[in-house]
């Protein structure tokens, strides 16, 4: 009977796996970035804590595209991180794969918060970054503190700002 019931346990786990799996929808462009990037859809819900009365959304591959270039064209001149300043935004983040998630501020604009994980050397990136594809990823210490960005860009105001 025990059994039976880690079996049920085990199964219910694996189908919640699924289904945060089927809510990403890929999307990459040559033209941006060198790497892969997915989109989360309104069904996911990382547990991250967004800004009051905002709510996560759909945003289309089209929208992607559109913060994309704002954020090559505006993430240099915004930030205040010394290290980003006066470089070649795209070629600094070529290797870097995407998440995409998208979410609507209280004044209704459309946000969509780009997680850029540092894939240049691949054997390390993907044991550091095991299942970034299947999950929101955030981790901790030095090596994400040097291989991770968040940004927030507002398609709407055309601002990036670090998240």
């Amino acid at each position: 009977m025990r059994y039976f019931f880690l079996g049920v346990l085990l199964l219910i786990i694996t189908e919640g796996s699924y289904s945060q799996v089927s809510s990403f929808l890929e999307f990459s462009d040559p033209s941006l970035f060198n790497g892969k990037g997915y989109i989360l859809n309104d069904g996911f819900s990382p547990k991250i804590i967004l800004p009051a009365s905002s709510k996560f959304i759909r945003v289309t591959p089209e929208q992607v595209y559109v913060a994309e270039l704002i954020f090559m064209n505006k993430f240099s001149k915004n930030t205040t991180l010394l290290y980003y300043n006066n470089k070649n935004i795209k070629k600094y983040f070529w290797h870097y794969n995407r998440q995409y998630l998208g979410f609507q501020d209280k004044y209704g604009q459309t946000n969509i918060i780009i997680n850029l994980l540092n894939f240049k050397n691949k054997r390390i990136s993907g044991e550091k970054f095991e299942n970034w594809e299947k999950y929101y990823f955030i981790g901790f210490g030095q090596f994400y503190e040097r291989n991770t960005l968040r940004v927030k860009v507002n398609i709407d105001s055309c601002k990036v700002d670090v998240w």
